[in-house]
């Protein structure tokens, strides 16, 4: 709320102590996704170059590579700072790694289900 308001300090204020509680807690994704709203919070401030440090720095993270969903919505953090930044032939390369990330993992989901449903059939006959 208080970064829709553009309050970006009550807004950063808030997301560290969200962050700090989620550590305390251990709660790695959603630690992780906080640490990519700041990154958010930094593009919103116009600090494109901190951001994108944050965003490689989350990326680093291999513990990152066990949410797809995260991994894919902090590339896209990373394009968009890098179009910021004057690097569209990187931003592209980041946007397309991203897109091809969230492809892979709809046709294994989609295969997934095909072959629960299978299976479920099989039993049932």
């Amino acid at each position: 709320m208080a970064l829709r308001q553009n309050d970006y300090s009550e807004a950063e204020l808030r997301l560290q102590g969200a962050l700090s509680l989620f550590m305390r807690l251990g709660a790695t994704y959603e630690a992780m996704s906080i640490r990519n709203e700041l990154v958010c919070l930094a593009m919103a401030q116009g600090d494109h170059s901190k951001a994108q440090e944050m965003a490689l720095d989350l990326l680093s993270q291999k513990e990152i590579a066990d949410y797809i969903d995260l991994n894919i919505r902090v590339l896209l953090s990373l394009a968009d700072c890098q179009m910021a930044n004057g690097c569209p032939d990187k931003g592209v390369e980041n946007y397309s790694s991203a897109l091809a990330m969230g492809k892979a993992n709809s046709n294994a989901a989609s295969s997934e289900n095909y072959s629960t449903a299978n299976e479920q059939n099989n039993r049932i006959c």
